[in-house]
């Protein structure tokens, strides 16, 4: 078992399994204030979920986050459903992870930088779909509630970006990891600059279609770090790291 591997993961799946919660937020306020278009769209929008299987995605990452956890001896309870408690869950999530681990220890602080770097780069993923589905909410009616959604997951977002790559220029990061956090850095800078033009619709197709393109990115990501992991525990370091550039779109 290689434990950088295990911590990252830990790291990042908890977002990644409160997404589809996210999702269900959002559906939760286009329908409060939105007309009947909006409305009905939300009902489609619930229906889509269920059919392309979102709640079962969400259960698989919180069997990885618990495998992961388990692995490293600390039993994660499973959250009861998928409402609003997910975020609850996620940081119990944490808090249990982190807990066996001290901040003075020498011998722990990479562990520790490790599982917050994985923390972070799941929590920008995360954001990002917050991003992609507000922009196709604004696209079936552009309410105020909608626009202040995207202004906080953007500010939110420049906030992650500093720390995300902060915790990867850490020197205790493994080599496979050290380039990541500029890469993630660089996909946000470049998505925070747009504006946003809640009345045009063609341009707010635009917009989601890149998000959605850097967002996937990300994941792909996340996936080639989990790999480069695996190799790296075969073979010995060479010293370069995967992540030289940013991830291809």
């Amino acid at each position: 078992m290689n434990k950088f591997l295990v911590y990252f993961q830990a790291g990042f799946l908890p977002s990644l399994a409160t997404a589809f919660t996210s999702q269900t937020q959002l559906l939760d306020l286009l329908t409060k204030v939105g007309g009947p278009e909006a409305q009905a769209f939300a009902v489609g929008e619930r229906e889509r979920f269920e059919e392309d299987g979102y709640p079962e995605g969400a259960y698989m990452q919180v069997s990885r986050t618990r495998e992961a956890a388990l692995s490293l001896g600390v039993t994660i309870a499973e959250p009861a459903d998928l409402g609003p408690a997910m975020f609850d869950w996620a940081n119990s999530v944490t808090e249990a992870l982190r807990q066996p681990l001290s901040p003075n220890n020498v011998a722990h602080q990479p562990f520790l930088m490790v599982h917050a770097a994985g923390n972070n780069a799941g929590e920008v993923v995360h954001n990002l779909n917050v991003l992609m589905f507000t922009l196709s909410f604004l696209m079936i009616e552009p309410r105020p509630e909608l626009v202040a959604q995207w202004e906080q997951t953007t500010g939110e977002l420049r906030r992650l970006a500093q720390k995300t790559a902060e915790t990867f220029a850490y020197s205790g990061i493994p080599k496979v990891l050290r380039g990541m956090g500029a890469a993630i850095a660089d996909v946000v800078a470049d998505i925070v600059r747009y504006p946003l033009r809640p009345d045009d619709g063609f341009y707010l197709s635009l917009l989601g279609k890149h998000i959605q393109n850097e967002y996937f990115s990300l994941l792909d990501a996340l996936e080639f770090a989990e790999e480069a992991f695996e190799v790296a525990s075969q073979t010995a370091q060479t010293g370069s790291s995967p992540f030289t550039k940013r991830p291809s779109v």
